[in-house]
């Protein structure tokens, strides 16, 4: 097992003060012991308009020289949207990010079915006004419906993921993912090499010691490889 700091501890967004670059979460990473990072895929970090080819490659290697690896990439997208151009502008956003973590020679993109969103006000996040838009939006698609959307996209970008060497794995991520069943449902159903499981064990309904444990969540995950996150 390796142990990865994610860099949205470090993104300036959930406490006051001031995000740290990414070449500064490389460093601090090496200096706490973490055998690498996961990059927030969205500003000030990972967004992928801010890494073409040549940036990312600098990064990679100043990370070999840090001795940290680059685990993986974390998306923060929404296959959810009623709005067909909404969609597929997250499909493009998704597949950038997909050529992003392998210019960084990363193996894993974490992604989401649906995602609320955060404002922020000046500076620090909340989940309370996208919250509160997003069963504005939905109310008159059944859930199976949403579903299907959020089906054919990951499907999508599986095929992409696999075009470029990278797998993607879902989160077991609120809102249209309910618990792990919802994960393994979605991933049979994508049924495709290129698409694991993220499982954030602290979002799992029962946080009993059994089912926190890597055995437990190996057990509930069967015969689908598993990335974990705590």
């Amino acid at each position: 097992m390796k142990i990865g700091l994610y860099s949205i501890t470090y993104l300036g967004t959930w406490y006051r003060g001031d995000a740290l670059t990414l070449p500064e979460l490389i460093k601090t990473a090496s200096r706490f012991g973490y055998d690498g990072i996961e990059i927030d895929g969205k500003r000030p970090h990972g967004n992928p308009l801010d890494w073409p080819s040549h940036r990312c490659k600098e990064l990679r290697s100043m990370a070999d020289g840090e001795g940290i690896e680059i685990h993986a990439v974390a998306a923060n997208n929404d296959f959810s949207n009623p709005v067909p151009e909404v969609r597929e502008a997250q499909i493009c956003f998704v597949r950038d990010l997909i050529r992003m973590t392998a210019d960084l020679g990363a193996k894993h993109l974490r992604v989401f079915l649906a995602w609320w969103g955060i404002t922020r006000h000046p500076k620090l996040a909340t989940y309370n006004i996208a919250e509160g838009y997003w069963p504005i939006v939905h109310e008159r698609f059944s859930e199976e419906e949403i579903w299907g959307w959020c089906r054919e996209s990951l499907i999508e970008c599986a095929r992409y993921a696999g075009d470029m060497g990278v797998t993607l794995a879902l989160q077991n991520h609120k809102p249209m993912i309910k618990d792990h069943h919802d994960v393994l449902r979605m991933v049979r159903e994508v049924n495709s090499p290129h698409l694991q499981v993220c499982l954030d064990a602290p979002l799992m309904p029962d946080k009993g010691a059994a089912a926190m444990s890597r055995a437990g969540c190996r057990h509930k995950a069967g015969d689908v490889a598993l990335r974990w996150r705590i």
